[in-house]
């Protein structure tokens, strides 16, 4: 939860910036109007930077995106930000760490939790230096004397000052004559008027907000000049003309006066004296049409500054309008697999068809499927039609790979083609027309994607009847890696060589076709290594690229029996998702529970998951940082009954490490604790609660000098994955 308030305290001072900025220029434009135009610009910063929301609009004048700092950046592969300037894009990101595939956490993270510490600091010490300020001042004035109402007079005081905020007292030194006395309670009677006591406050603790933005300081107090600058016309406004050298005088009389806003929010003095005896002696009733120009500039650019820039949005509907759809038929086409896509407006029915291909270098059709692609296509382009934010996509042509949609409308003989591919930092997108926009797009629907195509390319294969489920597997991987060969395969995922380490069964499902006809489905995890063929090879699922040897890759394969007579296709193969899920899945039903490992070969191998007893959850994996088999259990028992060990823990060595989930950042407390018997060594074990469980992840070893932080680095995996 802090470190989403952090990096919305850093969009939010990013985009005021930019305001305070336009501020700044606007008072030059607005310096022979009356100052209360420039006081009130002020008011769009301090909106700025206190409301984490705002409208659109298509006045408006930022030239940034709002939020250039995505609320997962910490979390993802390759982090970026987009502040919609290209050249701090670049300057930014080229900067930014990708994460590390075998590190628990993303080096961005460290640098997050190091700047909200920063941050929390700061906030403090300047709240912690105002209420000692404010202390002091306090006991200065505890001999004032009350003249009348709520103005105080104290000896020791060089400059006067209001203090408090439902009931805010005027303090004035006892050394003004009464006519000077006079002009400075019309002055700060006039800021209580206008509620400028309140609003230096607000403006004190936004300060402190963002005390790390350097043109939030500036902004700070050159508003405060025109605040007191505002007041002082008000003042002359209200008095006359005549009385101008006066007041001026009064304002001299206090010139020596040490300000008393430096540390105490809650008592403001007057400042920048010459600056206002200046204004005052340079001050003339404005010309109606002065004022009436200034009233348009300011509230012209307090739209522009306050509303967002219109989100692009990069799809079409073939002349219908986005709100004449019908959400629930569209739904419900897609939930019940029509064979085609119905949008209703009020004035007619248009029917779409879909077709799905796979693209390589210069448009060329590699293959274009013959499956039943409706539902996959419509929730491909749902998916981006939701998404407001566009960027300008790629010339299709250069690609090496990408998968064209195309909607076609035969009714009114028209068409729309979409393009889905992966940039070079691994992000999934959805590009409409070949040089169009592009919209981030679910890695799972392009998953799906590359799945259909797996299957398309006719990765069937024959073994001999009643063979083992592990022959099937691994003639399943050989026919899937020798897919990835040959001069047809494009240069990004040709291999040349590969061998295949191990090959797992995780499971098997059998069932009866229509025809009466017995079938199963196999699940098969393969462990394998591979040599690329090409300098441009990429696979951002495997965090790998270039030519070389690669080894510790693994993916899950679903295979399918076709028939009796030893026919087999391969319906999917993912990064190890299918299995895991269904286990997940499995658990979840009986539990209600769900248990998410990482999901990388270089760390996790051979998980193995089961309920004990209908009650217990078990996951067993072999950690191949640490080399060791891991055993997570998670039930209703105390956790040191839900591991089953009946030793003693050392209390010297216990660790406390934290984790806040990604689903809504609750927090969970993890201990982790040597187990021992005796003066030997039994075993570590992670602990932690969560939403009714327990959790125990724990493993055997007899090294007295373990190293126990890779495993609590995977217990706060879990627990920040828990949901």
């Amino acid at each position: 939860m802090l470190e989403k308030i952090f990096l919305q305290i850093l969009n939010m001072s990013f985009t005021a910036s930019f305001v305070i900025i336009f501020v700044l220029i606007a008072r030059l434009l607005l310096k022979k109007s009356p100052k209360v135009f420039s006081y009130a610009l002020w008011g769009v910063v301090l909106f700025r930077l206190i409301c984490p929301f705002t409208f659109e609009s298509m006045f408006s004048l930022l030239p940034a995106k709002t939020n250039a700092i995505s609320q997962d950046i910490v979390y993802a592969t390759v982090p970026t930000i987009d502040t919609g300037i290209s050249t701090v894009n670049h300057a930014v990101n080229s900067s930014l760490h990708a994460a590390t595939p075998t590190a628990s956490i993303n080096p961005l993270q460290v640098w997050v939790s190091i700047g909200i510490m920063v941050w929390l600091l700061g906030i403090t010490v300047l709240l912690v230096y105002s209420i000692i300020s404010l202390v002091k001042l306090q006991r200065c004035l505890k001999n004032a004397v009350n003249e009348r109402d709520n103005i105080y007079l104290a000896k020791h005081l060089e400059t006067p000052f209001v203090m408090g905020i439902i009931r805010p007292k005027i303090y004035l030194p006892t050394s003004l004559s009464d006519e000077e006395k006079r002009y400075i309670l019309l002055h700060e009677e006039m800021h209580i008027r206008r509620f400028d006591h309140v609003v230096k406050i607000l403006s004190f603790f936004v300060l402190c907000l963002h005390w790390f933005n350097p043109l939030v300081w500036a902004a700070f107090f050159v508003s405060g000049r025109d605040m007191e600058m505002s007041c002082d016309e008000a003042v002359i406004k209200q008095l006359g003309s005549d009385v101008k050298k006066e007041y001026s005088t009064s304002l001299l009389t206090l010139a020596t006066g040490r300000r008393i806003i430096g540390g105490t929010p809650l008592a403001f003095g007057e400042g920048d004296t010459k600056g206002r005896i200046r204004n005052v002696l340079n001050y003339k009733k404005p010309a109606f049409w002065v004022v009436a120009l200034s009233f348009i500039i300011v509230v012209a650019l307090g739209i522009g500054f306050a509303t967002n820039q219109k989100a692009e949005r990069s799809f079409e509907m073939s002349g219908n309008y986005l709100s004449d759809i019908q959400p629930d038929e569209i739904a419900g086409n897609i939930a019940s697999n029509n064979s085609a896509d119905i949008i209703t407006t009020p004035s007619e029915t248009i029917n779409s068809e879909y077709s799905i291909m796979k693209l390589g270098k210069n448009g060329e059709v590699l293959y274009e499927s013959s499956l039943e692609t409706q539902s996959l296509a419509q929730a491909i382009i749902m998916d981006s039609m939701v998404k407001s934010a566009a960027w300008e996509g790629s010339d299709i042509s250069t690609l090496e790979e990408s998968y064209r949609i195309r909607q076609n409308f035969p009714k009114v003989w028209e068409s729309h083609d979409y393009y889905a591919y992966r940039l070079a930092d691994g992000r999934s997108v959805l590009q409409s027309e070949e040089l169009g926009m592009y919209t981030i797009l679910s890695d799972y629907l392009y998953s799906q994607l590359v799945a259909l195509f797996s299957s398309e390319s006719r990765l069937s294969f024959w073994v001999k009847p009643d063979e083992s489920p592990q022959v099937i597997g691994k003639e399943a991987a050989m026919q899937w890696l020798n897919s990835y060969m040959g001069e047809k395969v494009s240069r990004s995922e040709r291999i040349s060589d590969y061998t295949i380490d191990r090959v797992t069964v995780l499971g098997s499902e059998r069932s009866e076709s229509d025809d009466g006809i017995e079938a199963y489905t196999i699940y098969a995890r393969i462990q394998y290594e591979i040599t690329t063929a090409t300098d441009e090879y990429s696979s951002p699922e495997d965090d790998i690229s270039g030519k070389g040897t690669f080894s510790g890759l693994f993916r899950e394969l679903n295979i399918k029996m076709l028939d009796n007579n030893g026919n087999f296709e391969i319906v999917s193969v993912s990064q190890g998702k299918t299995a895991v899920l269904k286990a997940e899945l499995e658990i979840l039903n009986k539990l209600g529970i769900l248990i998410h490992l990482p999901e990388n070969g270089n760390w996790i191998g051979d998980p193995t998951y089961r309920v004990l007893d209908e009650t217990i959850a078990q996951v067993e994996y072999f950690d191949k940082i640490i080399e060791t088999d891991m055993v997570l259990r998670a039930g209703k028992e105390n956790i040191k009954t839900l591991s089953g060990i009946s030793y003693s823990f050392d209390v010297e060595r216990e660790e406390k490490w934290f984790a806040e989930t990604m689903e809504d950042g609750s927090p969970i407390d993890i201990k982790v604790q040597c187990i021992i018997s005796g003066k030997d060594m039994k075993g570590v074990l992670a602990g932690w609660s969560y939403k009714g469980f327990n959790y125990a992840l724990w493993t055997s070893t007899s090294d007295k000098e373990v190293d126990i932080s890779p495993i609590a680095k995977t217990a706060v995996y879990i627990a920040k994955h828990m949901r």
